[in-house]
């Protein structure tokens, strides 16, 4: 996403070989990041990709969870429901919930336009 801009269409084959991705991986990532409404296509010969959105307003921490989901380093702070079975005699959940709090508040506060300018 740090290669599109919201005034000009670049052809998926340029990002894969910036990125050194394969083209098909990377088609079904800017399907997931294009139904999140964060990029869209223009089809076509002249065709390609480009931001829906500002980089400005769109948050590193929304484009990772698009792509991966929550951002949990232990199941049992992931949202999924699960239930460890040591959760009464954990005595690290709190220092991971910490972890994860400060990665989340870190990845909110980081733009895409922060990581389009070192490139």
């Amino acid at each position: 996403m740090a290669y599109l801009s919201t005034n000009q269409v670049t052809p998926l084959k340029v990002i894969a070989r910036k990125e050194n991705i394969s083209p098909d991986y990377l088609e079904k990532i800017m399907a997931k990041l294009e139904r999140a409404g964060y990029i869209r296509a223009k089809r076509g010969s002249q065709g390609g990709y480009f931001l829906a959105k500002r980089p400005e307003k769109i948050k590193i921490s929304e484009i990772i969870k698009t792509l991966e989901g929550d951002v949990s380093l232990v199941r049992c702070l992931a949202r999924t429901g699960y239930r460890c079975p040591r959760q009464r005699v954990c005595k690290t959940k709190k220092i991971w919930k910490k972890i994860k709090d400060v990665l989340n508040s870190t990845l909110g506060s980081i733009t895409l336009a922060d990581i389009s300018k070192k490139i």
